[in-house]
């Protein structure tokens, strides 16, 4: 069982690159014959097909936005776009969207400053976006916010941990070259409930009492207001001083106010606890507040 061993300890080990956690996990399918985790870990490495069904971390909510012009060139670039200016139908590209990059690529973008990424709209969706008369709608994406994109890689490590700590505590005699009946339908319901359920890295939201706690209560380089907003969602005091650290140093490194490299690991990392249910709200939402929150302490704008 060495190779739960390696794959258990390089999931709590942030230095460890996830494509490796999860090549060793193609492995550990092939030794175990299974191919609901062989294909698992392939659509991580290598992006998921358009008609796949995406495993619920990688279903984000997000906001849409565009170019909308008139007459003489008037008009409004990023544009905010509610779902009501769209068709029914059509309003879920108003609300979520599907993340099936491969995870290389989120890493990568998780890795940098920029605080949202664009995922375009299909061409033709722009023309049933329903504007003013003489106005069009001539080009929509959704705004997918750098934390969510955290949140997505911290699940899959997450996952991961949580999968063979779960085999190692269940089957603790697990011969994965040969694995008997009973262990292979605890493989099974593993893989069903923890890398394609909600079990690890699941979607809550605010509870009543957090919803009375907004970014908009934090106030631009005033870090108590910042702290304060944190610990009312249960992040401990001990992670809340790192924080100040972490923006300390990347605002040094910079030369002005950023979400830098320390910054954004700071996030993952709470975004993870959320994720395990240690905080007062789920991953999701954590992706969300938690960057606004301390753009809002920088002073720089975050749609």
């Amino acid at each position: 069982m060495a190779i739960l061993d390696e794959i258990a300890h390089g999931a709590v080990d942030s230095r460890i690159p996830l494509h490796d956690l999860l090549r060793k996990c193609l492995v550990l399918a092939s030794k175990l014959k299974n191919e609901e985790l062989r294909k698992w870990v392939n659509n991580e490495l290598n992006g998921y097909p358009t008609e796949a069904d995406l495993p619920p971390y990688r279903i984000i909510t997000a906001h849409a936005k565009g170019h909308i012009f008139g007459p003489g060139g008037a008009g409004y670039r990023n544009a905010p776009i509610s779902p009501s200016m769209l068709p029914e139908k059509l309003r879920h590209f108003a609300t979520t969207a599907n993340i099936t990059q491969a995870i290389g690529t989120l890493v990568e973008m998780a890795d940098t400053d920029e605080a949202e990424f664009q995922l375009p709209w299909p061409p033709d969706l722009v023309q049933f976006v329903r504007v003013a008369d003489s106005f069009a709608c001539v080009q929509g994406w959704q705004a997918i916010p750098r934390g969510a994109i955290i949140a997505i890689v911290e699940a899959v490590r997450n996952r991961l941990l949580e999968f063979v700590l779960r085999l190692q505590e269940e089957i603790p005699g697990l011969d994965i070259d040969n694995p008997s009946p009973a262990a292979a339908q605890v493989i099974d319901r593993s893989i069903s409930t923890i890398i394609h359920g909600n079990v690890i890295g699941n979607v809550a939201v605010a509870s009543e009492g957090i919803t009375q706690i907004t970014s908009a209560d934090v106030r631009q380089n005033d870090f108590e207001s910042l702290r304060t907003f944190l610990a009312g969602l249960g992040i401990q005091d001990s992670d809340i001083a790192s924080l100040k650290t972490d923006l300390d140093q990347d605002r040094a490194e910079a030369g002005k106010p950023t979400i830098g490299k320390r910054t954004g690991r700071w996030l993952g990392d709470i975004i993870a606890k959320a994720s395990l249910g240690t905080l007062k709200i789920g991953a999701q939402v954590a992706a969300t507040v938690l960057i606004k929150a301390i753009a809002a302490y920088l002073g720089i704008p975050i749609p």
